[in-house]
């Protein structure tokens, strides 16, 4: 395995980046002075690594991340990536996970870091479960972001992570596929669904736009065109930027107490959508709502949440 690796300066506090096949030894190379760069700055602290398969993936990682050259930008992604690194908490008011299990930190430090809000943030809202929406409430979900190993999130109560769910929409048609027994989440094989997508995870944050006071949203877009991209081709013209329409939020089973969706309307021209080699997704439909109402039984459970809620609007989607 290959990794990429940050190091912060006990001396000032600057970074260095790098990717190396022996992490342990490169660390002890640099502090022992052995690299030129970095001998004048030591002792160095390890605060954030990634791993890869390939040299040539870490090469390109590393590439990426100097190309950045902005100090916040390194801030921002130690910050997500776990919970022992002493870096800035995530936007105004976030906070970083903290970890009960020193032991699995050199796990967590090469899991998927998934991007997550405390349920705290949910207090007080009067509508906060099934399908809604609250201007108020995405602002302050936005403002309240960190990032957690997903597997701690996963098993913690505390945290709801943020999950895309894309509905692609041809006039009154919807996208409809069937998960496949190959889909990674076995609870949802073989179900129906009418909403594409997945996590936000720490890489979808790499345009740093939640900084931004005039486009917090940003990373969120960057996460739908992700999950899409990897599992569908949109052949036709896409109508009109993508838009949160809809929060969905239930606490029935374990799964559900522990993620928050975010509905996604992509509207496009033409029912012309194709499979890329995604392994859990099967056959390609655009269906009306009628048709997918009587059939709303073979749905997932989000699915049938917006189901009996466009129906309940008459099919009519509004867009905050």
């Amino acid at each position: 395995m290959y990794y990429v690796y940050v190091l912060e300066s006990g001396k000032d506090g600057t970074y260095y980046i790098g990717q190396t096949k022996n992490l342990k030894d490169r660390i002890r190379r640099h502090n022992s002075g052995y690299s030129k760069s970095t001998k004048t700055k030591k002792p160095w602290k390890l605060v954030y690594t990634k791993e890869f398969g390939t040299r040539a993936e870490a090469v390109q990682y590393e590439h990426k991340l100097k190309q950045k050259k902005s100090r916040k930008s390194i801030e921002w992604l130690t910050g997500c990536s776990a919970a022992w690194f002493s870096a800035p908490a995530l936007g105004a008011g976030g906070r970083r996970f903290e970890s009960a299990h020193p032991d699995q930190t050199e796990r967590l430090m090469t899991e998927e870091q998934v991007i997550c809000f405390r349920k705290e943030v949910l207090d007080g809202e009067v509508n906060k479960f099934g399908v809604f929406y609250d201007e108020k409430l995405r602002r302050r979900i936005l403002s309240n972001l960190e990032s957690v190993a997903r597997s701690a999130a996963e098993e913690d109560y505390n945290f709801k992570q943020l999950v895309i769910y894309a509905v692609i929409k041809c006039g009154d048609l919807f996208l409809t596929y069937r998960r496949t027994p190959k889909t990674g989440e076995e609870r949802l094989r073989n179900k129906y669904s009418i909403g594409i997508g997945g996590h936000v995870n720490i890489d979808d944050t790499s345009q740093l736009t939640l900084f931004d006071s005039d486009g917090r949203e940003g990373f969120l877009v960057e996460a739908l065109w992700r999950e899409v991209n990897e599992e569908v081709s949109i052949k036709s013209a896409v109508l009109s930027e993508p838009q949160i329409i809809y929060f969905i939020n239930t606490d029935s089973t374990d799964v559900d107490k522990v993620h928050f969706g975010t509905v996604w309307l992509i509207k496009i021209g033409k029912p012309e959508v194709s499979l890329k080699k995604e392994r859990g997704i099967g056959k390609l439909e655009f269906l009306d709502l009628p048709h997918l109402q009587r059939e709303k039984g073979k749905f997932e459970g989000w699915s049938q949440m917006l189901i009996d809620h466009f129906s309940s609007q008459g099919s009519a989607i509004p867009a905050p």
